[in-house]
């Protein structure tokens, strides 16, 4: 007698799942029987915009968020972003961490377990006020070797133009017309 049934993989499953029958079409009496299946490994995309491609200017606050996106399955290991801010600019705050650890300024972890969708994490910055050319950052995206593939970083750098500090000077006088020798101005 044939016996159908349906298992609903779990969506923390990785590596592979399996199934166990004793008996039946194919399995000798007393022998087991296996089916096993792989899981789809984890892929990761991770992407990074500013609030402001520019112009900056010195003084301002700069938002970044980078993203990563999990599809597949869950993570098997944790996936580290370490970003690293060029100059003229000063780390601000973490404002919004989501799903990540994040330490110092700044390296962010996703832990190991995380399920497939899309994880955000948003931080500032201030643009110095000896600001000039532009300012950026990179982020690299890593986990350890062995087990998830390498994350792929399809936009992993900024740069916003700084507006250059100027300085201008004008002059006006109280007394308009001809002076005299000793007047005051």
């Amino acid at each position: 007698h044939p016996i159908s049934y349906s298992v609903l993989v779990a969506d923390t499953a990785t590596g592979t799942v399996s199934n166990t029958v004793s008996g039946g079409t194919g399995c000798t009496s007393g022998a087991v029987c296996v089916t096993s299946h792989p899981v789809v490994p984890a892929s990761t995309s991770v992407s990074k915009v500013v609030d402001q491609a520019g112009p900056g200017n010195p003084g301002d606050t700069l938002t970044y968020t980078v993203t990563t996106v999990v599809s597949g399955s869950a993570l098997t290991q944790d996936l580290t972003l370490t970003d690293t801010l060029s100059g003229n600019q000063t780390f601000g705050a973490v404002t919004d961490d989501g799903a990540y650890t994040c330490s110092g300024a700044l390296v962010c972890v996703l832990p190991a377990g995380t399920l497939p969708g899309s994880y955000p994490v948003e931080y500032t910055t201030t643009v110095n006020a000896n600001a000039t050319g532009s300012v950026g950052n990179s982020v690299v995206a890593s986990n350890p070797p062995g087990g998830d593939p390498d994350p792929v970083c399809t936009t992993c750098s900024t740069d916003t133009p700084v507006v250059d500090a100027t300085t201008s000077v004008s002059k006006t006088v109280d007394q308009a017309g001809t002076v005299n020798p000793g007047d005051t101005l």
